[in-house]
């Protein structure tokens, strides 16, 4: 005699993230990985660009100085932006991150990599939108 679960759902349904992940895996293991690499080559320069720029505002040009730093902190952050929503994107987690990382690589001055950035971003877009769809 088999004993019936009246309760249990006739069919194994798969967690949304795991639909969504189908479609954003691939942009976002691309996007990550640019977006990894843009920080990795945009943190020296970018240490030594806010070293510059103090200089520059002790030697009385204080205003450019600050300007010079607070653009390079503002391209490192994007790039990490880009990165932790890349990484969201994968996981299937966190899709307003998701997307804000796409918009943000398709911004040609915060894109990581502005000729690979910008097609991997609308790449992103294209995929958390078909994600969204089903």
């Amino acid at each position: 005699m088999t004993i019936s679960k009246p309760y249990q759902s006739p069919v194994t349904l798969e967690p949304a993230s795991a639909a969504r992940t189908q479609f954003t895996r691939y942009p976002g293991l691309c996007l990550s990985a640019l977006s990894a690499v843009a920080i990795l080559a945009d943190a020296p320069i970018g240490f030594f660009t806010i070293v510059d720029s103090v200089r520059v505002s002790l030697a009385g040009d204080f205003l450019l100085g600050i300007a010079v730093a607070a653009g390079t902190l503002l391209f490192i952050l994007a790039h990490l932006a880009v990165l932790v929503g890349a990484i969201n994107m994968v996981r299937g987690k966190s899709n307003r991150i998701s997307w804000l990382a796409a918009v943000i690589a398709c911004v040609p001055v915060l894109s990581p990599g502005i000729i690979l950035g910008i097609p991997l971003g609308i790449w992103s877009l294209v995929a958390l939108q078909k994600s969204n769809s089903d």
